[in-house]
């Protein structure tokens, strides 16, 4: 039996876009080998209303949050979190923090039991910084799929 991908949905302000298409090439190898999926989100899909906002939580497995304090003064958030306040207690999908700046996003009480990436608080201005996030992610993956064995 072939175990499915990670499903995951990558959510930046447009702001950011450019630090996502980053992460993006670093996770082709991943994505090429089926260990996960990779769908991203920005403020342009706000523009048909919260409907993909639905879709996205019922197919996802980690929605990925390039975690800055842009996005969670942005509407994509607060979109998002009031979507989220009304999921069942215990969604199919947990939600990823990848710290691209000092941010409060603990202080979300969505967020409060959250791993962030990089778990070595790496700074993102660093070489390391997006192939380290790639890692963990294809990390994430292949527990996920060991988990489904």
């Amino acid at each position: 039996m072939q175990q499915r991908p990670l499903h995951c949905v990558l959510l930046n302000t447009s702001e950011d876009h450019k630090h996502a298409d980053k992460l993006v090439i670093h996770l082709v190898p991943a994505v090429r080998a089926g260990d996960l999926t990779i769908h991203r989100y920005a403020p342009a899909h706000l523009q048909d209303g919260s409907s993909w906002l639905t879709q996205m939580l019922a197919e996802t497995d980690r929605i990925l949050l390039l975690a800055t304090p842009r996005l969670f003064s942005d509407l994509l958030w607060d979109l998002l979190s009031e979507k989220l306040r009304n999921v069942p207690p215990q969604p199919r999908f947990k939600i990823v923090p990848i710290i691209l700046e000092p941010c409060d996003w603990k202080l979300d009480p969505l967020l409060t039991h959250c791993q962030e990436l990089p778990r070595n608080e790496m700074d993102f201005r660093s070489n390391k910084f997006f192939p380290e996030v790639a890692r963990e992610l294809k990390a994430m993956a292949l527990a996920a799929r060991q988990e489904q064995s």
